[in-house]
């Protein structure tokens, strides 16, 4: 929440990871806790669907994207700043499991609507980390050069959100995928 806030009216986060002392959310399901045990029984496998694994990967991409803003906050980040972070944030989304990667509407007809809405709003959030990383160097680009690869990265992440609103928006009325859930 804070970090959507900060990014929202571009103050810095109040909130830093490293004064939080909880854990990222565990892949278990309610039959995997028993009050037998004084430990957490083992995860579930990652590409095991659950509700669960969208909540788990939607954190993992939230808590990539605040780093990614503390790290572009003051100022245009460096070169190796874009770099490492943008690396970091191709493995982040290579690791989301094949059933939450965005397909098209079109390939998703016999999905689930929930599956379907999971998917949009992580590829928004991966979108928004995009953009996030480019924004500083988009905003105010070096000796004002157009057609940098943050330009580019920066206007391809707007344009795939406002898709996923637009085909939401469409999605949502009588006869659409998403009807049954809005």
């Amino acid at each position: 929440m804070d970090f959507f806030t900060s990014a929202q009216v571009g103050l810095p986060r109040i909130i830093k990871d490293s004064q939080c002392d909880t854990n990222p959310p565990a892949h278990l399901l309610d039959g995997d806790i028993s009050l037998e045990h004084d430990e957490a029984p083992a995860e579930r496998p990652i590409a095991e669907p659950s509700s669960l694994q969208y909540i788990i990967q939607r954190h993992r991409i939230i808590k990539l994207a605040a780093e990614i803003y503390d790290a572009t906050e003051a100022g245009p980040p460096s070169g190796a700043t874009i770099s490492a972070l943008s690396t970091k944030l191709e493995e982040t989304v290579e690791s989301v499991p094949i059933w939450l990667k965005h397909k098209p509407l079109e390939a998703s007809i016999t999905d689930n609507p929930i599956t379907i809405l999971y998917r949009i709003v992580l590829d928004i959030l991966i979108n928004k980390a995009i953009y996030l990383l480019h924004r500083r160097v988009f905003v105010k680009g070096p000796s004002g050069e157009t057609g940098t690869i943050s330009d580019k990265a920066c206007i391809d992440a707007a344009l795939a959100i406002l898709d996923h609103q637009r085909r939401m928006s469409e999605e949502i009325q009588p006869g659409g995928l998403m009807y049954g859930i809005r």
